[in-house]
């Protein structure tokens, strides 16, 4: 088996995930809030006993080499081992460009660098507390409630997660855990904001990367030898040439990894304006919503859907008319991952410096939305149809909107008017083949 660009739509990234989601969706102690935070704690506690054990199997064991080679052991006062070594990193934390690692895939989901948690403060942290009882716990904000401690939470899902990656070299799980980590982040950004939902992976990885594999059922792993362990991984001076070997072991990085798409996406046309909207919605509903049949919704109250064409009027103040909660409250109900604003929005009502704050993201969850300023008639549909076209081919929404709509002074006359901000970024539907994409 090899990773390539697919990975995050993989089968064992799929039954990864619907096996940690059956996992907790049975204990009567996790409810529908906390389930995502307990997935993600024995997610991270897997992929980092993953990596001291690709270590073992990768490196030493065929190759009969001495651990010490590669790894550093500890002895607590409590006469536990535990593991160490900048070999155990690279496949836990390594952000090469040629490398997949655990964290190259799961922090695919935060916007920029800056969100990812400080890695040498969290590894100062995991050293200091060897052999305490903050050893293995956890520091995430006292709003998230989990239901167990990693160590805990690892021996109830590695046997389970070491079965379904049983055919793939120890070297591949870390990097397939954390395609999986970035699917659970990505399905639970409206509960769960990415930034805290990776530090929770990492604060359960960090810990369990250093167990000791006889500690754990089913490690595959036999109880190391601490006799005649040689010093090679405790010489920095051999660190560059440990590194190389360990970079050497892990799957290469593939030319592009595909967004993952949404399946069967859901479209809602939600008139809030009434009369005033009704026959531009019709419209919208009879060239669009054809894309989307059977998943297709006319609707006067916020729906849960993929895709949000809404009709309606604003405030000043950017609340909609008619309606108590605010507009990102509405798309956050609702779910979208695209959402249209489908009637004209005034160009003075946009310049409104009251209006622009509470268009703003804010703390709500990431959306491509779209404003309209001009429908330019009959365009709006065929644009939008177009479109969405190209997003049923597998087509990331940026790049199909560049395509239609390039950037630069001259702009196409017949495109609508509009303004686009692509917040949850790569946005695409599940490829098919029907006439769907030739009409």
């Amino acid at each position: 088996m090899s990773i390539d660009a697919n990975v995050l739509s993989s089968q064992p990234v799929v039954l990864l995930g619907d096996m940690y989601a059956a996992e907790y969706a049975s204990l009567a102690s996790v409810s529908a809030t906390t389930r995502a935070p307990a997935m993600l704690n024995a997610l991270g506690a897997c992929a980092g006993f993953a990596a001291q054990i690709a270590i073992w199997r990768e490196l030493i064991l065929p190759k009969n080499r001495n651990p010490g080679d590669f790894l550093v052991f500890v002895t607590a006062p409590s006469r536990e081992v535990f593991f160490f070594g900048e070999a155990i990193n690279q496949f836990l934390f390594s952000a090469g460009p040629d490398r997949l690692s655990f964290l190259s895939l799961a922090a695919a989901t935060l916007s920029n660098a800056s969100e990812l948690p400080d890695i040498a403060e969290l590894l100062g942290h995991v050293t200091q507390s060897i052999g305490s009882d903050n050893f293995g716990r956890p520091r995430v904000p006292p709003s998230i409630d989990l239901p167990e401690l990693p160590r805990t939470a690892l021996a109830r899902t590695w046997g389970k997660m070491a079965q379904i990656l049983k055919s793939y070299r120890p070297a591949e799980c870390p990097a397939l855990l954390g395609a999986t980590a970035y699917t659970i982040i990505d399905a639970n950004r409206t509960l769960l904001a990415p930034p805290l939902a990776v530090k929770i992976v990492l604060e359960a990885a960090a810990p369990m990367s250093k167990l000791n594999p006889k500690t754990v059922e089913d490690s595959g792993v036999p109880a190391p030898s601490f006799a005649d362990w040689s010093m090679r991984a405790l010489n920095p001076e051999n660190n560059q040439t440990i590194v190389a070997e360990v970079r050497a072991a892990m799957p290469p990085m593939p030319a592009k990894i595909e967004p993952p798409v949404i399946d069967h996406p859901k479209i809602a046309f939600l008139n809030l304006a009434g009369t005033s909207c009704a026959t531009i919605a019709a419209e919208d509903r009879a060239v669009i919503g054809e894309l989307f049949d059977p998943n297709v919704q006319v609707t006067s109250v916020p729906a849960p859907c993929d895709v949000l064409f809404l009709y309606c009027s604003f405030e000043p103040s950017g609340k909609i008319v008619g309606q108590q909660g605010s507009f990102r409250s509405l798309i956050r109900h609702t779910k979208a991952r695209v959402a249209v604003v489908a009637s004209q929005v005034p160009a003075d009502l946009l310049s409104n410096r009251e209006f622009q704050a509470a268009l703003a993201k804010g703390n709500h969850p990431p959306v491509n939305l779209v404003m309209t300023v001009n429908r330019n008639g009959d365009n709006f549909g065929r644009f939008f149809k177009s479109l969405f076209q190209m997003m049923w081919t597998g087509v990331p929404m940026p790049m199909a909107w560049v395509q239609l709509a390039p950037q630069g002074s001259q702009q196409p006359n017949n495109n609508p008017g509009t303004i686009c901000l692509m917040e949850a970024g790569q946005v695409a539907f599940a490829s098919r083949v029907s006439d769907r994409e030739t009409a």
